[in-house]
C-alpha cells in the first residue's frame, strides 16, 4: 500500500518553533547498519515506550512531556487523514533532520519483511521537493514522491529511500507502527 496525501499539517511558526526550537535531538551517524547516512533525530516514541530524553539548559527546557505529546497528536491527526484507526503499537515516532552528505540511502523496509499490517508515515516538514522519497511497490516498480512541504506518505512494510538535500536540511516526522 502507498498513499501520498497533500496538505496533511499546516505548517506554523508554532509547529516550526516547537521543531527547532524546543526538541533536544541526538547524532546518529549510520540510520541502517552499515551506512554513513549521518541525522540528527529527536524520539517521542521509542518500542511503544514514551521517549523521555529531557534536557534541561539553563532557563530553557527541551522535550518536555507536553511537547511530546503535541507531537504524538499531530502523528493521530495525519493519521486519521490517511483514514487509519490508532495503531496497536508505535515502533518509532521522532523528527529526523537530514543534511548533505555525499553518500547514498540505503534501500531498507522498516521492518521484518514478513511481518504484516506494519506501516510507516513521513510527513515533510521542510520543502525539499528535489529530495524524493523513493518507494518500490509490492511488485517491484519504483514511485517518487517529492518531499513536499506539509504533505504525508503512508507505505506498508515496503522497501524504501530518499534522496539527500545538496544544501540545507530535509526535516521529516515519522511514524512507524502497526497493528496485531
Amino acid at each position: 500500500m502507498i498513499k501520498y496525501l497533500e496538505n496533511t499539517v499546516q505548517i506554523t511558526p508554532e509547529l516550526m518553533g516547537l521543531v527547532y526550537d524546543r526538541l533536544s535531538y541526538k547524532f546518529s551517524k549510520n540510520f541502517v547498519k552499515g551506512d554513513n547516512l549521518g541525522m540528527f533525530a529527536s524520539h517521542f516514541i521509542t518500542n511503544n515506550q514514551p521517549s523521555v530524553e529531557r534536557r534541561e539548559e539553563e532557563s530553557f527546557p527541551l522535550n518536555q512531556e507536553e511537547d511530546r505529546l503535541k507531537m504524538v497528536d499531530l502523528f493521530h491527526t495525519i493519521l486519521a487523514q490517511f483514514d487509519m484507526k490508532e495503531p496497536s503499537w508505535i515502533y518509532r515516532l521522532c523528527v529526523n533532520a537530514n543534511y548533505y552528505r555525499d553518500v547514498d540511502v540505503e534501500i531498507h523496509t522498516d521492518f521484518n519483511p514478513n511481518m504484516k499490517n506494519c506501516y510507516s508515515m513521513i510527513t515533510y516538514l521542510t520543502h525539499n521537493p528535489e529530495c524524493p522519497t523513493i518507494v518500490w511497490d509490492e511488485d517491484g516498480k519504483e514511485h517518487r514522491f517529492p518531499a513536499a512541504q506539509g504533505n504525508s506518505l503512508l507505505i506498508s512494510n515496503l522497501k524504501h529511500s530518499f534522496v539527500l538535500p545538496q544544501g540545507g536540511i530535509r526535516t521529516v516526522f515519522v511514524g512507524t507502527f502497526g497493528y496485531d
